[in-house]
């Protein structure tokens, strides 16, 4: 355990942002974001211990933030505000930053084969899943960074891990703590039940005025009708303008002329090769010895040797060696490109003179060759109608969009100049509650436009709501009526029912309670069940957290203790629906089972919990004792 840090934690909202970041996503979002978000540049966001962290790095990582918060930010829009946002983006850059150079401080630093290695392993640098050179360098030259910039930002965040790694592998279990967690979390346990219906004591009438004045008048909140409104819209959407553009011939004509390059299939190559294998790192011994033995291969074929027989006996590409080293056929850019260019001056059925790539010498043979040709207009006639009409279609969205948000925001009070300007009919909703809204008023989005008090007190018309990229929607209050509570006249039946069904919840809770004090005193929970028209259950090796039997009555066996010298171990709970009250009586408890499989995936977890912990304390440490200054506003 690490002991130099001070024994509390300070649990603020900081640290369990950072925590989050750090354990629930395992650096993976710093990784697959941060690694491309190109070298330091722009003003200083913010110095920590000293060290700069620039407005780029800060950026991006507000962008990974937005992104993260982005399904939260569909329900409730409210929660995720810019100042939430960036105040989160600017605690994860500062804890990465200390992070780096505590990890550093400790020692912890990759070595050259490391490195190499996990850059070897990224998804975006990989080709039909082999590492690429040429993507490692288009993907480092798009993001702006040298490859020992990138490299250096590797070799920190896998300090970071290791840090990570070394704190979880300090820390441990007691055998005789595991054990008793493992015997508890697959605990089985045997129990007897007496389910009491609750609507068998319901009755719907011997109840007094005065009851049912009482009970409303204690319970108003049940009775009242929810604000709710009717709402006026526009509606702009890309897929209703699309099926209003029409595209001539003439102009899917002219642009199969424009884009005749585009239709023009590559020419295709079938050939075979036979391959001596040599590396670009061999001796200059090994490479004379390959070339010498490709040349003669080649001279045997001059002299009439059959090119598959050398292949299946002498090619080093076990693949194609078997097929008498034919490839098929393939395109521009699937060989490299020495063999294409080789590939592409042959003649059918000429062989080439051995040809050197980085896998070795090649003798190459064409047998087919598929020239290019254009495709005719009616095989891409479809294609270019329908580009066309997505690009008038664009630019229709596009105008039309900024003139409903200028028109909507210019006539606060009205609708009906946008309308007349694009041509779209007002609609109008059904009532609309915040409870119960359909259509496109169930989207949050526009549920929290429409109920806005710009919309509801101020009269105004909503601002332009994004359902999504294409489409949009502006509202404006129609109709409203607010929150009110039902007269008792007009509610009277439904008092009446929640009354039942109250005391009928109580009348079963009775009769549990005096079930419970029978079984107590001895007497047999099937007789007393028989005895009050009710049956008795025996379930066996239920497990903890049993769905079929519901949350509140399996919480409650499991809290159940035996108790020393008692008759017997019951209690009782309404179920999760309020339906029956249920007698619960705890008949056996069975320890789980503790073999070596279930100890060391309950000892992994209970180490990485540990680990947080210590990651934690470190992380508040850390914080508390930084300077951090920002000499330029992000």
């Amino acid at each position: 355990m690490i002991q130099w840090f001070d024994d509390k934690v300070f649990k603020s909202k900081f640290l369990l942002i950072f925590i989050m970041a750090l354990i629930a996503l395992p650096l993976v979002m710093w990784r697959l974001a941060g690694e491309f978000e190109g070298g330091a540049s722009g003003p200083i966001a913010v110095k920590v211990n000293g060290q700069p962290v620039y407005s780029n790095e800060y950026q991006n990582t507000v962008a990974q933030v937005r992104e993260r918060l982005k399904p939260l930010a569909d329900v409730n829009p409210k929660m995720v505000t810019d100042e939430l946002v960036e105040k989160q983006a600017m605690d994860e850059v500062i804890m990465r930053t200390l992070f780096e150079q505590f990890a550093k401080e400790q020692g912890m630093r990759l070595s050259n084969e490391q490195v190499a290695e996990q850059i070897a392993t990224m998804r975006q640098f990989l080709k039909d899943g082999s590492f690429d050179q040429n993507r490692y360098e288009a993907v480092l030259h798009n993001a702006q960074l040298t490859p020992a910039q990138f490299e250096e930002r590797v070799r920190k965040l896998g300090a970071i891990d290791q840090l990570q790694n070394s704190l979880q592998n300090s820390e441990f279990v007691l055998p005789e703590e595991l054990n008793r967690m493992a015997g508890l979390m697959g605990e089985k346990r045997d129990a007897g039940l007496i389910r009491i219906p609750v609507d068998r004591f319901e009755q719907k009438d011997g109840f007094g005025d005065d009851e049912i004045e009482k009970y409303y008048n204690e319970h108003q909140q049940q009775f009242k009708t929810p604000e709710r409104a009717r709402f006026e819209y526009l509606e702009l959407s890309r897929e209703k303008l699309a099926e209003q553009v029409k595209v001539d011939e003439e102009a899917i004509r002219q642009a199969y002329e424009n884009r005749k390059d585009e239709f023009m299939s590559n020419p295709e190559w079938h050939a075979r090769h036979i391959l001596i294998e040599v590396g670009q790192d061999a001796s200059e011994a090994e490479k004379k010895a390959a070339k010498d033995k490709a040349t003669s291969l080649y001279e045997a074929l001059q002299k009439g040797a059959s090119f598959e027989e050398l292949a299946k006996s002498s090619s080093d590409d076990p693949v194609s060696a078997k097929q008498g080293g034919d490839l098929g056929f393939f395109g521009k850019g699937d060989m490299v490109p020495p063999f294409e260019e080789a590939v592409s001056k042959l003649n059918i059925n000429e062989i080439s003179e051995p040809v050197r790539t980085r896998f070795g010498y090649h003798i190459i043979q064409l047998l087919e060759k598929k020239v290019a040709q254009i495709q005719p207009l009616e095989k891409v006639h479809d294609r270019l109608r329908d580009e066309l009409i997505q690009a008038e279609t664009e630019n229709l969205f596009f105008d039309r969009q900024e003139v409903l948000g200028n028109l909507t925001f210019e006539n606060p009070g009205t609708l009906d100049p946008a309308s007349e300007a694009l041509g779209i009919p007002i609609q109008t909703s059904d009532w609309v509650s915040r409870q119960n809204a359909g259509g496109l008023f169930s989207n949050p989005k526009v549920l929290e436009a429409a109920f806005s008090d710009e919309v509801i007190q101020d009269g105004n018309n909503s601002q332009v709501i994004e359902l999504n990229a294409d489409h949009l929607l502006v509202v404006r209050l129609k109709d409203y009526q607010a929150e009110q509570t039902q007269p008792l006249d007009k509610v009277k039946e439904q008092v009446i029912q929640a009354l039942a069904k109250e005391k009928a919840a109580k009348d079963a809770e009775n009769l549990g309670q005096l079930l419970i004090k029978g079984i107590q005193n001895g007497e047999e929970a099937a007789a007393l069940a028989e005895k009050n028209d009710l049956k008795w259950e025996k379930l066996t090796d239920i497990e903890r957290h049993a769905n079929d039997l519901g949350r509140s009555v399996s919480n409650t066996l499991f809290a159940l203790h035996p108790v020393k010298d008692a008759k017997a171990t019951v209690t009782g709970v309404m179920n999760d629906v309020g339906s029956e009250y249920v007698v619960i009586q705890l008949l056996a408890i069975h320890p789980g089972k503790r073999d070596d499989d279930i100890l060391a995936s309950l000892r992994e977890r209970l180490i990485g919990s540990l680990g947080r912990a210590e990651l934690e304390a470190i992380a508040t440490s850390l914080k508390d004792s930084a300077e951090i200054s920002r000499p330029e506003s992000p």
